[in-house]
């Protein structure tokens, strides 16, 4: 979005979900799950200590960043994922820090706000009968 609308500052913008502003307009809702760690069930039967310890990283790395200026995340971001253009890096920490929810504990509102977005695009009607509260867990998102 900030790479677009650098190049093209005539464009209209329909819709910009990086802020709780953006979300609440297009979505409804406060929240909008973006990102996830996604596994199958036997594997987090398994795994339950490491989905754990990834879940603890998740909530690390949002606690950092939202206790960090954007100079400061910027400047600890590695190049590979920072581009050649730490500005523009900034520019676009900036626009989208306000998405970045300061837990990795799903909210029901933006997990409700996902399904309804996937059952738009679902030609087939197989998302009909999903319990979502089946898709997803919070158990091992829990802080300590």
């Amino acid at each position: 979005m900030t790479m677009f609308s650098r190049r093209h500052r005539d464009a209209p913008v329909l819709a910009d979900v990086r802020t709780a502003q953006g979300v609440r307009e297009v979505y409804g809702t406060d929240t909008y799950v973006s990102a996830v760690l996604m596994s199958r069930a036997p594997w987090l039967r398994s795994n339950q200590d490491l989905a754990r310890r990834l879940a603890r990283a998740v909530n690390h790395s949002l606690r950092w960043i939202h206790s960090h200026s954007i100079e400061e995340i910027t400047k600890e971001t590695p190049d590979q994922l920072r581009g050649s253009d730490p500005a523009l890096f900034a520019e676009a920490l900036r626009a989208s820090l306000p998405s970045f929810p300061e837990s990795a504990r799903f909210e029901q509102a933006g997990v409700e706000a996902v399904m309804e977005v996937l059952k738009v695009a679902d030609n087939r009607k197989t998302l009909e009968n999903v319990e979502l509260k089946e898709t997803y867990t919070n158990e091992f998102a829990a802080e300590k």
